[in-house]
């Protein structure tokens, strides 16, 4: 799995149940281990790909596209 895949994956067990929620992403990044030089570059290239998007300025949410390739990771 790659580090976006993760990261996508993780932000859906966090938000479960409730997927149009917002998270922190230092807050994902921090359960994966990752810097957060590491966590803004994939944030870069998932939003640039419409997975995620910016809520409420500093947390960040699922899109249905990103929502639908995380269940699929999930559920595989």
């Amino acid at each position: 799995m790659t580090k976006d895949e993760k990261y996508l994956t993780e932000l859906y067990r966090l938000v479960e149940g409730s997927p149009e929620r917002g998270v922190d992403p230092a807050c994902v990044g921090s359960n994966l281990g990752y810097s957060d030089r590491q966590t803004k570059n994939i944030l870069k290239g998932l939003m640039k790909a419409n997975f995620v998007v910016y809520h409420n300025s500093d947390e960040v949410a699922l899109t249905s596209r990103g929502l639908s390739l995380a269940q699929s990771l999930t559920y595989a």
